[in-house]
């Protein structure tokens, strides 16, 4: 896989700042932030677990879900009901909890937690995970530790997948 190299967008610093200003947005304006992808693929990836997910308890992890926006969409659209939502930006999941509580929806589906996905200390285990983009994000960091590679944290990013999730997922 060829490296692209650093950038903002793997950096803790940039979702941080990203965030507290849609929080101030959210709280100014009331406005709910960006739509990663955009609403059309929103609607797609809605529709598809509506079409080929039978079971509305399974776990759904939305990591690096930012402002919970595919959640609250899963949750009102698909009729999901366990569903969680993993930052390591404290403001997107302050950003998230606010939306939900100012619509008063939500709070008894979506799970919104802060923490570092890479670090091995996550502990929840679901059956379906959704990335839109933190593995890119991975992928373009600045190396934290210059003393290990890039692959490195791909390696982490894989192994907190296989370990969290499904005993037997593949990567």
């Amino acid at each position: 896989m060829a490296d692209f190299g650093p950038s903002a967008l793997g950096t803790k610093e940039h979702w941080d700042n990203t965030y507290e200003v849609e929080l101030e947005n959210f709280k100014s304006h009331e406005e709910e932030g960006e739509i990663w992808f955009g609403e059309k693929v929103q609607r797609e990836v809605v529709q598809y677990f509506i079409n080929k997910i039978e079971s509305k308890s399974v776990c759904i992890m939305d990591i690096g879900c930012g402002n919970g926006v595919l959640l609250r969409q899963l949750a009102n659209k698909g009729g999901f009901s366990n569903l969680k939502g993993f930052d390591y930006s404290e403001n997107a999941i302050q950003l998230a909890k606010n939306i939900a509580k100012a619509g008063n929806e939500l709070e008894s589906k979506i799970d919104l937690f802060v923490g570092d996905f890479l670090d091995g200390s996550f502990a929840h285990r679901c059956g379906i995970a959704l990335d839109k983009g933190t593995y890119d994000a991975v992928s373009l960091t600045t190396l934290p530790d210059a003393s290990k590679p890039l692959d490195f944290y791909r390696q982490q990013y894989k192994n907190s997948l296989t370990q969290c999730f499904m005993p037997k997922l593949q990567f």
